[in-house]
């Protein structure tokens, strides 16, 4: 490009038999790419990857990236070819694009037009740090873009020159550089080294994706794209100390646990609290994902001396896909256990049998029943006009009775929700269903809460209706009563819990009637 005295040209040829399979993708953007000065980016010496280019071979083995090798270098002796899972990848390495950003800085034969795009910029990066040797770590960078609309990309490669001499065996190689595969760009701004699967499986490495088991500072570029013509970059160096590590979580919990008990995890110290690593504290974080979120923090900034007891949270849904990770409370280093474990959800010990809300005087009466009431410490009252943003409202202490009621003297105008929250003694707790008043509306109306109906427990709301006894009956299909029960209302609104007994799974018409009232209703039981 921009050389009179030669016309551009490129030169391709297929390698193996699998390189055919990204063959017609590769081909075309890869000459351009020389065109421009684009070197070759790959780190291998085998057939067929006889020009490598020793300044920019950042790649590990024939690499993944359009200046790259990728799926070609491999012969009967060794193979520095990624799985057939991991094909090429149709993006630029960083350290092509520096070259040819080098490159049109240099000629002067385009003409430049503008495009209206703004570069996005980047806000934040990791800052350089010093880890222990193979030892899992991560990288994070945050970038805006002026353009609305425009979705931004982000891919962490690394930059370190491989070795003058590769052979084959440097493509697994923990002590000789590049110890680092690109993957295409991400919208996610965080990238794991190893990949997030080789730390969750416990080897701590993947084809092409290593961790340094020597000292060295290895050299990272984070590269943001907005997916129109603008790119920008951001250089980190991490620097791996070879008398120190690895940092693991030894524990690896199994099998299944209560919540709320007490567990001890471990980890392997191994000299990370000396410098030039400096590890003072570390963190204890629970997941309930496998290992793909870490929501729960079970202790913060505690000392980094290989065993800390920490306490599960009550949950209130089991997960048999508990992961524990122990990092580094200030740097970027850290391990997750390598198999899940189960947490079976809190137990509150006490059964609501009858709950319900009504007008009284101006204002909201809540009436609640209980059975085996053991361990309580309360009973919050949570209130909420929509069903679904509750807040606390009042507490009520639990003190072994089974009958109580809470007053609500401010009710809104219009639907007013409220649920119980059953505190534990030992911090656990559990929700009870939903019921609701309507203050003002139409008259005489009774609604069903939740159909199908769950747990064989029917809410039945009732609004603006005259005060007296009602009859509610259920009959099945066949015309045969399944269920009567008679309710006294106060009058105006409420909300009836009944538990249907035996009542099995089906379709069933509820009849309702009293004060020349006649209601009619299906219902499924589930």
């Amino acid at each position: 490009v921009c050389d009179a005295s030669s016309k551009a040209q490129g030169v391709s040829g297929v390698g193996d038999g699998s390189f055919a399979a990204i063959f017609d993708d590769q081909l075309i953007d890869h000459e351009v790419g020389h065109q421009f000065s684009m070197s070759h980016s790959f780190n291998s010496s085998i057939p067929v990857c006889t020009t490598r280019e020793p300044s920019t071979s950042v790649e590990v083995g024939s690499g993944t990236t359009i200046m790259s090798y990728g799926y070609t270098c491999s012969d009967n002796t060794g193979n520095d070819d990624y799985e057939a899972t991991y094909l090429p990848i149709l993006d630029f390495h960083a350290a092509n694009y520096s070259q040819a950003v080098a490159f049109i800085a240099t000629v002067t034969c385009f003409t430049s037009s503008a495009t209206g795009n703004t570069p996005p910029a980047i806000v934040s990066t990791t800052t350089d740090k010093t880890i222990p040797k193979s030892t899992p770590f991560a990288l994070t960078g945050v970038a805006t873009d002026a353009n609305v609309g425009n979705v931004l990309k982000y891919s962490w490669e690394g930059t370190n020159i491989g070795t003058i001499t590769p052979v084959p065996s440097t493509f697994l190689s923990t002590t000789q550089p590049p110890f680092f595969r690109s993957y295409a760009p991400v919208t996610t701004a965080t990238r794991y080294f190893p990949r997030l699967s080789a730390i969750l499986d416990g080897t701590n490495s993947a084809r092409g994706d290593k961790l340094p088991s020597i000292g060295i500072a290895t050299t990272h570029r984070l590269t943001v794209r907005d997916n129109v013509d603008g790119v920008t970059t951001a250089n980190i160096t991490v620097t791996v100390d070879g008398n120190s590590g690895p940092f693991l979580e030894t524990t690896n919990l199994a099998g299944s646990y209560a919540s709320s008990s007490q567990q001890t995890i471990t980890w392997s110290v191994n000299n990370t609290t000396a410098a030039p690593v400096s590890c003072a504290n570390v963190d204890i974080l629970l997941s309930v994902d496998g290992g793909q979120t870490f929501p729960y923090t079970l202790l913060a900034a505690t000392p980094n001396d290989g065993s800390q007891p920490v306490t599960l949270p009550a949950l209130t849904t089991s997960t048999s896909a508990a992961r524990i990770k122990v990092q580094a409370s200030n740097n970027i280093f850290f391990d997750i256990s390598n198999t899940n474990f189960s947490i079976a959800a809190a137990i509150v010990p006490v059964t609501i049998t009858n709950l319900k809300a009504f007008q009284k005087n101006t204002g909201i009466q809540v009436e609640w029943n209980t059975q085996n009431e053991l361990n309580l410490n309360s009973y919050e009252v949570e209130k909420s006009n929509d069903a679904s943003n509750f807040k606390k409202a009042g507490t009520v202490a639990a003190n072994g009775l089974s009958s109580y009621n809470w007053f609500d003297g401010n009710p809104l105008n219009g639907n007013n929700y409220y649920r119980l929250k059953m505190m534990d003694k030992d911090g656990s707790f559990k929700y009870s269903s939903i019921v609701n008043v309507k203050i003002g509306g139409i008259k005489n109306v009774f609604t069903v809460a939740g159909n199908p109906i769950k747990n064989n427990t029917l809410v039945l709301q009732l609004e603006n209706v005259d005060k007296g006894s009602y009859t509610l009956n259920i009959y099945n299909n066949l015309g045969q009563q399944m269920m009567s029960k008679t309710i006294i209302h106060e009058g105006g609104s409420a909300t009836q819990t009944l538990y249907l007994g035996t009542v099995s799974a089906g379709t069933y018409q509820l009849n309702i009637f009293g004060n020349n009232i006649k209601v009619n209703k299906t219902i499924v039981v589930e």
